[in-house]
């Protein structure tokens, strides 16, 4: 009979509730790292802080690859090589990237707090968006369309005409679209450039990211829900555990044996794959294999060097993914492999019922 006992303990214990609480231990450890305020800032302020390199890499490759097939767009492309401003030289001269640096990791932080049922500054989440105005009306960004405009092809005589032409008729939007040249004139050289001036996107003082009535005190709490989901399969897993150890043993010592083993031996189990996961180089390469590549194969014509900008400005993302995710699975796993230990510990200190007391006559 305590064999068929250990047995059915041994099975309600390995095939139910071991499984069951190794993935608590992941989803939540990952859920935690994924919903944790470093994570989300730390993610959100090394992409933006990695953009401009990044637009930098892929106009430098546009240019020796040749991967824009569109003529007209070439040639705007090819005019700005020749004015010599990098992208990221421009967004610093408008104050975009500094702008872009302090507002977006502040919002996202923001979005996080709301999901996560905690108060906002508003009921709404919104984006100053004035610094990007006030960009796309600086004289800045004008004297590059100027230069832009200077570095086109000289214009054919037909060119010139059909230009004149269209001006008088109050068609602009063929001439910056249809005709990609510059008027030796510099009267008629500063008209088409201003008309691409004044075609510029007018932007709002602000746009709302998240509308606060979506997440206000009366909205269902999808986190809280799923936290409480987490709990509960904590819950069933410990009862099983206990479960299958009264079942196995019923004394106190050997309850405890049966019931810290599998505690701290799954949590171990995790433990040293969260670190393993956490300091292998070959896991942050292939995170960015596939998100890059991704990208990569989404151009027309397989760029290798396109692969390598990504990537290159990929690893430091991956590596606050990979350490903040494993590293909330290792508090999560810690706690358990702690709580275990000393239950098994514990149990060296119950007298077992079945010893015999010594016979001292």
């Amino acid at each position: 009979m305590k064999v068929f006992r250990k047995i059915v303990g041994f099975l309600i214990i390995f095939f139910i509730a071991i499984p069951i609480l190794y993935s608590t231990i992941w989803i939540s450890g990952v859920s935690l790292g994924i919903l944790s305020k470093n994570f989300l800032i730390d993610m959100s302020t090394e992409i933006v802080k990695d953009i401009p390199e990044i637009a930098d890499g892929v106009f430098e490759i546009i240019q020796k690859h040749g991967i824009i097939k569109d003529e007209n767009t070439s040639i705007w492309i090819d005019a700005a090589v020749d004015v010599g401003k990098k992208p990221s030289n421009l967004l610093d001269e408008l104050k975009l990237t500094s702008w872009a640096e302090e507002k977006f990791p502040e919002k996202i932080n923001e979005i996080g707090n709301m999901i996560k049922g905690k108060k906002t500054s508003s009921d709404s989440i919104v984006l100053d968006l004035i610094p990007l105005k006030e960009a796309m009306e600086s004289k800045s960004l004008d004297s590059y369309i100027y230069d832009l405009v200077a570095s086109l092809p000289a214009c054919s005589e037909e060119d010139i005409l059909e230009i004149e032409d269209q001006i008088i008729s109050g068609d602009n939007l063929d001439i910056y679209t249809d005709n990609f040249c510059m008027p030796p004139e510099e009267e008629l050289h500063k008209e088409l450039a201003d008309i691409i001036i004044d075609a510029k996107p007018k932007v709002s003082d602000q746009i709302v990211l998240v509308q606060g009535k979506y997440f206000d005190n009366s909205t269902f709490n999808y986190i809280k829900l799923f936290y409480s989901w987490m709990f509960l399969l904590y819950i069933v897993s410990i009862i099983l555990i206990f479960l299958g150890a009264v079942i196995a043993d019923s004394s106190l010592r050997g309850f405890l044996r049966w019931s810290s083993i599998p505690i701290f031996t799954t949590s171990l189990f995790v433990l040293i794959t969260a670190l393993i996961l956490k300091n292998i180089t070959f896991i942050y390469d292939q995170f960015s294999f596939l998100v890059w590549d991704l990208i990569s194969y989404s151009v027309d014509s397989f760029i290798p060097d396109l692969q390598n900008v990504f990537r290159s400005k990929s690893d430091q993302i991956s590596t606050i993914i990979v350490d903040s995710l494993m590293n909330s699975v290792i508090f999560v796993a810690t706690i358990f492999f702690v709580i275990g230990l000393l239950m098994f510990i514990v149990s060296f200190y119950i007298k077992s019922k079945n010893k015999k007391p010594i016979n001292k006559s």
